[in-house]
């Protein structure tokens, strides 16, 4: 009895201990849920711009599993709230906008082609089990580029897949959205911030969905001279002359229009080149003097600009 006895509890912690070895693997193999890191590198922003490019917002996915081959990768919009209006240029008359939604970083070498999905709907693209690039732009079933649509102070991505990277990462990166930064410029912090929310069908829980896209101040430093004539003493130039200098308050605050693609010597770019021809600003900005209370027979002039 004494050793048959001895012998069950060995042989049932042997099984036991086999038991929760075997069970070990097949926890391992579940994949944490997918979650997202919310980033951005605000710009400076000029106080005096209506359509000034707020930084580029970044979400870096990471866990799930990714679709099985041949299964539509699920779909949700992409919003991002500010806390003023949003004036991307409307390129369209369904309303599509320059500000952009890129997953993967397409144009990268990584990644080097760009696919538009055609509709801001959103596009279907099936999902591969996993193995290699879904969203590599090598034809219209792949986009990876996505135009947003603006309301007030919001710009809306329908229809984006949503697919877990796995083992990997993920990067939906929101650029070319465009801010007034006039309304911002009276506040106390003078910033400009995005709320981004992922919904639909399926959602994306977020870290940081708050971020600060734009930090603004004046971009133009104004100075003039002053000149005086004493009474009935003759008027020559050299006694009238004035000057007036417009300058950058901070560097990069004056930039060139230039045609897409073309950075002239000297000019500074808004951003490295990204679907340049939907970036190329429509107008032009003005720099105004105004002159009150001159005497009669006294006239102003611009004999020369440098």
């Amino acid at each position: 009895m004494l050793e048959n006895g001895a012998c069950i509890p060995r042989i049932f912690g042997v099984a036991l201990a086999l038991l929760l070895f075997s069970a070990a693997p097949l926890a391992a193999q579940t994949p944490p849920p997918v979650t997202c890191i919310v980033l951005s590198v605000p710009t400076q922003l000029r106080a005096e711009g209506l359509t000034e490019l707020v930084g580029d917002i970044i979400l870096t996915c990471s866990g799930g599993a990714p679709t099985q081959a041949g299964k539509p990768i699920p779909q949700a919009n992409f919003a991002v709230f500010l806390n003023t209006s949003a004036t991307s240029r409307i390129l369209g008359s369904n309303g599509a906008s320059e500000a952009l939604l890129l997953i993967d970083e397409p144009g990268s070498p990584t990644n080097p082609v760009q696919k538009l999905c055609p509709g801001i709907a959103g596009c279907v693209v099936s999902g591969n089990g996993g193995s290699g690039e879904p969203f590599n732009g090598s034809d219209a079933n792949h986009p990876n580029v996505f135009q947003g649509v603006v309301t007030s102070n919001s710009v809306t991505f329908q229809g984006v897949p949503v697919e877990a990277p796995g083992a990997g990462s993920r990067i939906y990166r929101i650029t070319n959205i465009r801010a007034d930064a006039v309304t911002v410029a009276g506040n106390l912090s003078a910033q400009v911030l995005a709320s981004v929310s992922v919904s639909g069908p399926v959602s994306l829980p977020l870290n940081n969905p708050l971020q600060i896209v734009g930090s603004v101040m004046s971009g133009l430093a104004f100075s003039n001279g002053t000149s005086y004539a004493p009474q009935c003493a003759p008027l020559t130039d050299s006694a009238t002359a004035t000057y007036v200098q417009f300058a950058e308050n901070f560097s990069s605050a004056f930039r060139t229009r230039t045609s897409a693609g073309a950075d002239p010597a000297g000019s500074t770019p808004e951003r490295p080149e990204r679907l340049a021809p939907m970036r190329r600003p429509s107008s032009t900005a003005s720099a105004i003097t105004r002159h009150n209370r001159l005497p009669a027979r006294i006239a102003s002039s611009l004999p020369g600009i440098t």
